[in-house]
């Protein structure tokens, strides 16, 4: 596991944190206070010692005034006058009045006539109602040595603007000091507290937005603290609960998100749209034939195949940002609602979300990415595997606005894919549900056509060109149910492949065709009986036994069943068939590749397998007398098996034209309705007896 650190506390800072705000702050207001408390005393002293200080200024003038002055009371008196008069326009003192001595009534006389004196000249001057900030004082005459005492009013209009001042030097004083003891009580902290418990929920942030983030741990800076202790505790329950988380979430084999996170991701991605009135498209994949892979080579193959192709379409999906054509804006705000992602729901299927698109082109694009990247071969275990995956895609909000809907119409458009062949991608429509729909009730209808006897084999003629004897038959399977009444094979038989229904219906219509080949033979129609096997048929691992077995309950011989199989089984290695035709081939069975020059038309798998006939695909017949091309296609294929050794048969001899050009050319054996309809098995009997006859 990798350690995080503490990546979003440094980028957003410290004061990003409400936390740290929140701590900072109150430290700071505690501060502020313990420094008011203890500095209010300081302004009262301030300003008694402001006063005292003026008080001892105008003392000392009014002494300096009043130091030559005798000791003669009348001549003192205005003298005395004259020096405090002169002090007040010098506006050393505002006022001043004689305090009456005690027993001395020449004091108390000149104090009267001063104090009438001086109150009016004060008055009149507005000095004593326009100056308030003052203070009036007694200094005794020992004290200005003069023989009776002074009362003066002092001027203190100074105190306000240096009470102010004073506090202004204390509030910045309270700041700076504030602000420094926060800032170290902050350091310390923040360094062994705070950082690791917002380590802690930088983590549970991250992690509740991913869980991915829970396999990582939670750098421990305070190993020696309490804190400590909490962040080693918390990094151990990480490692059991992200274990839990992975698992929870993640699918423990590829290690892609599972359906869970999966449908909650494509949920996100719906609201994201939503809100920003984007659209999106979320696809469905599926392995084709992975079931095939998995019962034939082992599961241990099946999940080295569902790791690599979930590498391929994450690399595929890594290299789409640009599909969805976002701004330089938009790209650097991609969030977990708008990327790009794969999970994996559960067996060979596997959802993508492609939260922003443009247009449907640019799901065009990255399924055709997706489905070009695994359709590379694989390397497993030493062995080369082909694999394909069949794509179906939904646009949000067009195909749904809820994850559900969304889902089941790219599971629709899945569907639609592998009833078409598979290997491809397509779009879901409104007219895919009521395919869905008769699809499952065809499906629902076939798993009880064995049991309700609805199934029946239909016959069609054989002819050698050259004798135009029946020399076989071909069984073709016919259903006709109580509900649908005659279903064409083209419907049913791809519904039966991929269900696996399959099996079990093809061993009933192998085993039919080989009693009737022996009831045939035992009415004097000795001939061989084709049978048409499919790749879901020929992977299965006990097709040999199931072939052995019916040979011998219906006594046919060996040599009398031919097989038919495709060119594309040929080249499937799921499913080993050199090994498998093989070991039926010394059984006596012979075989026959149908379809030819319709699939992958290698002349390699001719000389690799021991198959004895070659079918030319009824399409090329068609044009051979007049389309030269088709023609001259049809005689390289007859004069190339002849060259092997092969037999031929062509396909869809509708007319005279047509079996003349066949037997120009050397061809073996015709089939179509030129020369014989499907038929039932009396009809059949009754046609070889006409034919006997004649």
């Amino acid at each position: 596991m990798n350690s995080i650190r503490n990546e979003t506390v440094l980028e957003n800072g410290f004061f990003g944190c409400r936390m740290c705000r929140s701590v900072a702050l109150a430290t700071f207001l505690a501060i502020i206070l313990v420094e008011i408390i203890i500095l209010i005393p300081s302004y009262s002293n301030f300003s008694r010692d402001w006063q005292r200080d003026r008080e001892e200024v105008a003392l000392v003038a009014t002494r300096f005034a009043l130091f030559s002055l005798k000791e003669d009371t009348s001549a003192s008196y205005d003298a005395v006058a004259n020096a405090l008069n002169t002090l007040v326009t010098s506006d050393v003192i505002l006022g001043w009045r004689i305090v009456d001595g005690p027993g001395d009534d020449r004091i108390r006389h000149f104090a009267d006539r001063a104090n009438d004196v001086l109150d009016n000249s004060l008055q009149g001057a507005g000095l004593v109602t326009e100056i308030e900030e003052t203070k009036d004082v007694i200094w005794s005459g020992q004290t200005l040595l003069i023989p009776f005492d002074v009362e003066v009013r002092l001027d203190m209009r100074g105190l306000m603007r240096a009470s102010i001042a004073f506090i202004w030097r204390i509030v910045g004083l309270v700041f700076v000091i504030s602000i420094f003891v926060t800032m170290v009580t902050m350091y310390v902290l923040h360094r062994q507290v705070l950082r690791p418990i917002l380590a802690l929920r930088t983590y549970a942030l991250k992690a509740s937005g991913n869980a991915v983030h829970t396999r990582a741990l939670v750098d421990n800076q305070s190993p020696n603290s309490e804190v400590g202790d909490v962040i080693d505790a918390f990094n151990g329950l990480l490692v059991r609960v992200g274990d839990h988380i992975q698992s929870a979430h993640y699918d423990e084999l590829t290690r892609l998100p599972n359906r869970s996170l999966g449908s909650d991701r494509l949920r996100q991605a719906l609201s994201y749209a939503a809100r920003h009135h984007r659209s999106g498209a979320v696809m469905f994949i599926d392995i084709d034939n992975f079931k095939e892979i998995n019962d034939t080579m082992g599961h241990g193959m099946g999940d080295e195949l569902l790791k690599h192709t979930a590498e391929r379409l994450s690399g595929v999906l890594r290299g789409t940002d640009s599909v969805a054509r976002l701004t330089g804006a938009e790209s650097a705000n991609k969030t977990a609602d708008n990327e790009n992602m794969i999970a994996r729901f559960g067996g060979d299927e596997f959802m993508v979300i492609l939260p922003e698109l443009a247009s449907e082109e640019d799901a065009s694009i990255v399924a055709g990415r997706l489905s070009e990247a695994c359709a590379a071969p694989f390397q497993l275990h030493g062995r080369e595997l082909l694999s394909t995956v069949s794509i179906g895609i939904a646009i949000f909000p067009r195909d749904g606005d809820n994850h559900q809907d969304l889902m089941m119409n790219a599971d629709t458009a899945l569907y639609s894919v592998k009833d078409s062949g598979r290997n491809n991608y397509r779009f879901y429509s409104a007219e895919m549900n009521s395919m869905l729909v008769d699809r499952l009730d065809i499906e629902l209808q076939l798993r009880h056509a064995l049991e309700k006897n609805e199934l029946t084999l239909y016959y069609q003629p054989l002819v050698d060109i050259k004798t135009q004897k029946v020399m076989g038959v071909e069984a073709l399977l016919r259903w006709q149910n109580e509900c649908f009444g005659s279903i064409e094979p083209d419907r049913f038989i791809p519904i039966a492949e991929s269900s696996g229904l399959i099996v079990p219906i093809g061993e009933w219509v192998l085993e039919q065709a080989c009693l009737t080949a022996t009831k045939l033979s035992q009415r004097g129609f000795p001939m061989r009986m084709a049978v048409n096997v499919s790749t879901r048929q020929f992977r299965d691992k006990g097709f040999v036994d199931v072939v052995s077995s019916v040979l011998s309950r219906s006594l046919l011989p060996a040599s009398e069943l031919e097989l038919e199989i495709t060119e594309s089984l040929l080249v499937d290695e799921t499913c080993e068939p050199t090994e498998i035709i093989n070991e039926l081939r010394e059984l006596g069975i012979r075989f026959s590749i149908d379809d030819f020059g319709t699939g992958y038309s290698s002349l390699s798998y001719l000389r690799r397998f021991d198959v004895n006939t070659l079918k030319i695909d009824r399409s090329f017949i068609a044009g051979v007398s007049d389309n030269e091309k088709d023609a001259s296609l049809a005689r390289t294929i007859i004069d190339m098996a002849k060259n092997f050794g092969l037999e031929i048969i062509a396909e869809g001899v509708e007319d005279q034209t047509q079996l003349d050009f066949l037997m120009r050319h050397d061809c073996d054996i015709a089939q179509g309705y030129y020369l014989g309809r499907p038929m039932p098995y009396d009809d059949l009997l009754e046609v070889l007896m006409t034919r006997d006859k004649n």
